[in-house]
């Protein structure tokens, strides 16, 4: 009943309306240049209500299809984010059992959609590199440095280490280098800094580079404590054998005083202090050190002083015996500075002692000079089949 009144109101208002627009239907003149349009009002009336009907279709049917482009385009990134996001764990299981190949594959493949490209990227510069493929492998570190913005050092660090372990020294330090002029105070940058200057025996480089590895504690106190005992061993070392003595004192007085106490150390230097004539310096240096840490080179390097006071070494050495009496070392040391002063008898004594505690070769050779100086050239001869 409700809808036939509806229709009824509806078609009386129809009525009513054609009867108005039949009484008056008014008249409408459209002109431009040449060409006109002449219709009633409600023919135009119509015709701009219809217009207006058509472009609202025209535009939901846009907005609509835009909605569902929309929705396309969603549904194949997700999915293209799905599969990136599977094959990038397949590709880092696979490096993980030691199939680079395969790995590379698959992470170059899923790169493009990866939440984390860099990712991708630096895992198969690594499977290159594990495949000796190191043309690609710095094409995949540049890439990763391209995929994100702000990663320089992370990607530098990569390529150090990837050219550290490869050999590349020479490049592993240029690439360093340039990291640490980005980055002066980064921690992991010095200590592969130190790394390669040890591998490619460059010491003086170490040393410049020793205050900031202190300052910046870059290595463990014990770790760091042997990197500087063999530095300054390399350094007085290179000394020696440049026969540079001036150079050798300087590097000495850098020495820290912990490890001027250092037999190997100290048996270096003073080794120089005596082929310079030097035995004075040599002569104190070893008798301070002796007094604190018994070493049994030390010891024997004593012995071979020559421009001291002999005298005043034996002494020194004879006082020695309260606290070492028992020593093989330090009796050979003792035969020797007697045989320096020519006390055959005494000297006899000391090596004989030091031989029955210990056979060396060392202890024959100087009884067979002993012998021969008595002028017992048949024991000498014996002594010397012994050595």
């Amino acid at each position: 009943m409700k809808k036939i009144v509806i229709l009824f109101l509806i078609l009386l208002t129809a009525i009513w309306l054609g009867l108005i627009m039949h009484a008056n239907p008014g008249y409408v003149l459209i002109a431009y240049k040449s060409w006109s349009l002449e219709t009633t009002l409600w023919a135009a009336l119509l015709a701009i209500l219809l217009l207006f009907i058509i472009l609202h279709f025209l535009i939901a049917l846009f907005r609509r299809a835009n909605i569902a482009s929309g929705y396309v385009y969603s549904w194949s990134l997700e999915r293209h984010l799905r599969k990136a996001r599977r094959q990038t764990n397949l590709g880092l299981c696979e490096w993980a059992e030691g199939k680079w190949a395969q790995a590379e594959k698959k992470l170059l493949k899923s790169a493009k959609y990866s939440e984390v490209p860099l990712l991708n990227y630096l895992i198969a510069a690594r499977a290159a590199q594990n495949e000796g493929e190191y043309d690609k492998r710095d094409t995949y570190l540049r890439m990763a440095h391209e995929s994100t913005p702000g990663v320089e050092v992370a990607v530098g660090l990569t390529q150090a280490q990837l050219q550290v372990s490869a050999k590349q020294l020479e490049r592993a330090l240029a690439t360093l280098t340039h990291l640490s002029r980005l980055v002066p105070k980064h921690t992991y940058v010095m200590q592969l800094l130190q790394q390669v200057y040890v591998e490619l025996h460059d010491w003086k480089s170490l040393q410049d580079l020793l205050p900031a590895l202190h300052k910046y504690k870059v290595l463990k106190p014990q770790k760091l404590q042997d990197l500087e005992r063999n530095l300054y061993l390399q350094l007085l070392t290179q000394g020696t054998k440049e026969n540079n003595f001036e150079y050798l004192s300087d590097t000495w007085s850098k020495v820290p005083r912990e490890l001027q106490n250092d037999p190997e150390l100290l048996l270096v230097y003073s080794n120089a202090l005596i082929e310079n004539k030097r035995g004075i310096e040599a002569e104190k240096l070893l008798r301070n050190t002796l007094k604190k840490s018994w070493d049994h080179k030390l010891v024997e390097k004593y012995s071979m002083i020559t421009d001291v006071d002999a005298n005043k070494r034996l002494a020194i050495a004879e006082s020695w015996l309260k606290t070492h009496d028992n020593d093989p070392i330090l009796l050979l040391c003792l035969g020797r500075l007697c045989k320096q002063q020519q006390l055959w008898g005494k000297a006899q004594r000391y090596l004989e002692i030091s031989k029955t505690l210990k056979t060396t070769p060392a202890a024959y050779h100087e009884l067979g000079q002993v012998m021969e100086a008595l002028g017992n050239k048949e024991a000498a001869l014996d002594y010397y089949s012994k050595q």
